[in-house]
């Protein structure tokens, strides 16, 4: 996405970054590319993966104890992604609540 030249300030480069529980990896996202989020590993300093998203991405955080990276986009699902494995947890609701989430965080538990 080009930034917009117009206002001061614009969104552009790395603006949220998440270690994981053992520190060999760390997750990016670039401001002006906000539906990919970028996975580093630490002991070859390389690019390890990417997660693009049709949506952008809200928050995105590994969890405290297990090597899982939580993403929550725009459409209102979670991906899990671990280093060998890929889930989405819709995030639903009944009859007329509507739930729109910002951001999340694990327990420090890392079970929830």
């Amino acid at each position: 996405v080009k930034p917009q030249e117009n206002k001061s300030n614009p969104l552009i480069g790395i603006g949220e970054i998440s270690w994981s529980c053992d520190s060999q990896f760390f997750a990016t996202k670039n401001d002006n590319i906000p539906n990919v989020i970028w996975i580093w590993q630490i002991s070859n300093l390389s690019l390890y993966s990417i997660a693009v998203h049709n949506k952008p991405v809200k928050s995105f955080c590994w969890s405290p104890r297990e090597m899982i990276l939580s993403i929550l986009t725009e459409n209102n699902k979670v991906y899990l992604l671990s280093l060998s494995d890929a889930s989405v947890c819709p995030i639903t609701t009944e009859g007329s609540l509507t739930l729109s989430l910002s951001n999340f965080i694990w327990s420090s538990d890392g079970k929830k």
